[in-house]
């Protein structure tokens, strides 16, 4: 289950696990981004990224 902790400045902290093309889930450690960028996130084969796969 997403984990997701506002913090100051308009970040966020997240955790999540994002399925791979095995139909597992992959632990992404936890990261902190700008809440602006939470649109960008992709799952790329069970990594969670901002760039495009």
């Amino acid at each position: 289950m997403p984990l997701m902790v506002e913090l100051e400045d308009g970040q966020c902290s997240l955790k999540v696990a994002c399925k791979n093309q095995f139909g597992g889930a992959t632990p992404n450690p936890v990261r902190s981004i700008h809440k602006a960028m939470l649109v960008q996130l992709r799952n790329c084969n069970g990594a969670l990224q901002i760039d495009p796969c």
